[in-house]
């Protein structure tokens, strides 16, 4: 009985937060994922590169890998006709938080937290390691994730804008701005 309690009052207290936090249930309480998108042109017969993200805010703000990172993932869809090589090393990934602080992401988890790196069964390190190449539509699969560490567990502010510099690409910056929601 006393755990049937204990249990009710959890669930009272997760539906109070929530109904009282207008960020979390706006709009007839909805989750709603912000969504970025940035696009870079590779010249005007070539295509582009559609870069994309979603983070919905409660899932963002509760959940860390390990309690040392939040991790974003970032889709790269390469409408162009030329494979894009990518460089662990040389590529850099900034953010500029909601309130205006930046902070760099870490692309490469293996270098700089090996420990944690090995832990990972082989399945989960090909999935979050840093791809060498975004291929083309025509010549491979076309669209590649990259996923962002953000050293900060406890951060809850949304990034405001995605600072993506991919070496291979003569050092240019991609941005990747929130994308307003459609207008009802």
């Amino acid at each position: 009985m006393r755990l049937c309690k204990s249990i009710l009052f959890s669930v009272f207290v997760v539906l109070f937060v929530f109904a009282g936090n207008r960020a979390v249930l706006g709009n007839g309480g909805e989750f709603k994922e912000t969504r970025y998108r940035g696009e870079m042109q590779m010249g005007e017969d070539s295509g582009k590169i559609v870069f994309s993200a979603a983070i919905e805010r409660v899932m963002f703000t509760l959940n860390s890998l390990e309690n040392k990172y939040k991790v974003i993932r970032i889709q790269i869809e390469n409408e162009s006709k030329s494979a894009i090589p990518l460089s662990v090393e040389k590529d850099e990934m900034e953010i500029i938080l909601e309130d205006g602080k930046k902070m760099t992401g870490i692309l490469n988890l293996r270098e700089h937290a090996p420990e944690l790196w090995s832990g990972f069964k082989p399945e989960l390190r090909e999935t979050l390691a840093y791809p060498e190449v975004v291929t083309a539509r025509p010549q491979g699969k076309g669209v590649h994730n990259v996923f962002l560490f953000l050293p900060d567990p406890t951060l809850d502010l949304l990034p405001a804008v995605f600072r993506y510099r991919i070496d291979s690409l003569d050092k240019k910056v991609v941005e990747m701005k929130v994308l307003l929601p459609p207008k009802r």
